[in-house]
């Protein structure tokens, strides 16, 4: 397909200067994963002062609004929550700088949560950008700036009964179109023992000791694999007791993260290391071990002819000069979520995801670009089908 004038219109009457400004406020506002309220309230604010109605923050974390006239057909959702600045220098700065010594030709601006935050700013401006030329006549596109992975999607759902034609979920895709994602389940097992005296214990009842035991048999589990995707995998990302000295503790747990293959489910990846822990149990009576499941991702896999996907990647096309990377995605994404609740979606962004970390950063052009794609996207698709 080729755009319209008046969607082309939409893409190039997106401001440079008012994306960038945007990214910067974003930036200089922490919004600290289980501390969002200061980057709802900066924009919810930004949505009332504009045309954006409907405006609400919804659940734990999450912001709402729709531009534009008629029921949303289309979805713009991205993450409103950033890590702590750890060691990050002038976390919260936001400068506007030379993109070399990051590896980019032109300017960037860093700053903690720079990669989220810049496909949330573009998402914005874009919108409004299709707005401000009439390509929201008698459309609308509704925003969804979310926390907490999956739950504040499904908070955002459930408080709006909104089910679009389509959604782009802002993912650091590089202005590539991700179409398939593998999904996360944590775990947790615990090890139960017997709490002895640290200077005669001895034998099975230290629970510490069974996991020598536990995570050499954990990695007998057959992971699936795609030449499409990443592999699954199963790591220990944490244990935890709750000895005291002097004695040995009463439990150890273990946590752990399974990259899930679309197909597979929290409850199947917990039966399987069910059967770890009973074939333990079996071959040795005192082992003593549960696991449950902590929280979960879906994995994703968009429909290579839907409405969303062919749409995007012509207007991408278009707006880039050539035809968008289809990305197989290694994290997590709420696309998942969605097209479990009927909606199709891709996941699309300018950041990427290696330009997290202690010099995060976004690059400017990037984002600017993204912000044209979302504004004649919204200009085509967020009509009624």
């Amino acid at each position: 397909m080729g755009l319209s004038a008046a969607q082309r219109a939409a893409g190039d009457a997106v401001d440079r200067d008012a994306v960038v400004a945007l990214v910067q406020q974003l930036i200089r506002v922490p919004g600290i994963t289980d501390a969002e309220d200061d980057i709802v309230q900066v924009i919810r604010s930004r949505l009332t002062d504009g045309e954006w109605h409907d405006v609400a923050a919804i659940g734990d974390g999450n912001v709402f609004g729709v531009l534009g006239d008629g029921p949303p057909q289309l979805l713009y959702t991205v993450y409103v929550d950033s890590p702590p600045a750890g060691a990050m220098r002038e976390p919260y700065d936001a400068s506007v700088l030379d993109g070399a010594p990051f590896g980019k030709s032109g300017p960037v601006v860093r700053g903690r949560g720079a990669c989220t935050k810049g496909t949330l700013g573009a998402m914005i401006v874009g919108a409004e950008a299709a707005r401000l030329t009439g390509g929201l006549r008698d459309r609308a596109v509704a925003f969804a700036a979310t926390t907490h992975d999956e739950r504040g999607m499904e908070e955002v759902l459930r408080a709006t009964g909104l089910r679009p034609n389509g959604a782009i979920v802002g993912e650091p895709t590089g202005n590539a179109i991700g179409v398939r994602a593998r999904g996360i389940t944590w775990l947790e097992g615990k090890v139960e023992g017997r709490p002895t005296h640290r200077g005669i214990a001895e034998g099975r009842g230290n629970p510490i000791g069974e996991l020598a035991d536990l995570l050499p048999a954990l990695r007998s589990i057959r992971l699936p694999s795609r030449e499409d995707m990443p592999p699954a995998m199963l790591t220990p990302i944490g244990i935890s007791h709750d000895g005291v000295p002097p004695r040995t503790p009463y439990d150890v747990r273990l946590r752990l993260d399974r990259r899930t293959l679309p197909g597979e489910t929290s409850e199947s990846v917990a039966a399987e290391v069910h059967d770890v822990l009973d074939r333990l149990k079996k071959r040795d009576p005192r082992f003593d071990a549960t696991v449950r499941v902590i929280d979960s991702m879906r994995p994703f896999e968009a429909d290579a002819a839907s409405t969303i996907v062919t749409t995007l990647d012509a207007v991408a096309t278009e707006i880039l000069g050539q035809k968008p990377e289809h990305l197989s995605m290694p994290f997590g994404t709420n696309a998942g979520c969605l097209r479990a609740h009927g909606v199709p979606a891709v996941a699309f962004g300018p950041a990427l995801i290696a330009d997290r970390g202690d010099e995060e950063h976004v690059e400017v052009a990037a984002t600017v670009t993204a912000a044209r794609i979302f504004a004649s996207l919204a200009a085509v698709l967020a009509v009624a089908s």
